[in-house]
């Protein structure tokens, strides 16, 4: 089995509630949602509000030239609720070729694992 994907990241803490990221990636094939073409990307977290991320993204290359996104979550325990918006090929609404949205429910297992172990260990 070989890769069929490259990614290089990087992430600094801008403010105590601001983080950017940026992320080099391409594919070694064009298979499903895998692209030979470069893309660069880069993002903001803002955890202003309690329980609440807010991120802000924008992507240059890749199957689409250009893409930007907007996603909102609420964090509560081990339990991540998040909403999101993008665009393809564009950022502004009279340029943009097509619109995603998404929705996704996490739910993380390392920190439920620390909230019972220090529960019992008290």
């Amino acid at each position: 089995q070989y890769p069929i994907s490259f990614n290089l990241s990087s992430q600094k803490k801008i403010d105590e509630n601001v983080l950017l990221s940026i992320d080099l990636s391409t594919g070694f094939n064009n298979a499903f949602k895998n692209s030979k073409k470069w893309k660069l990307s880069t993002g903001l977290l803002f955890n202003r509000f309690k329980n609440m991320p807010i991120t802000l993204g924008l992507s240059f290359g890749g199957e689409n030239k250009i893409e930007s996104g907007f996603s909102i979550g609420y964090e509560k325990g081990p339990l991540l609720i998040n909403y999101g918006l993008g665009t393809r090929n564009g950022i502004f609404i009279p340029s943009i070729k097509g619109i995603d949205f998404s929705f996704s429910l996490i739910f993380k297992i390392d920190s439920f694992k620390k909230r019972i172990f220090y529960k019992n260990k008290q």
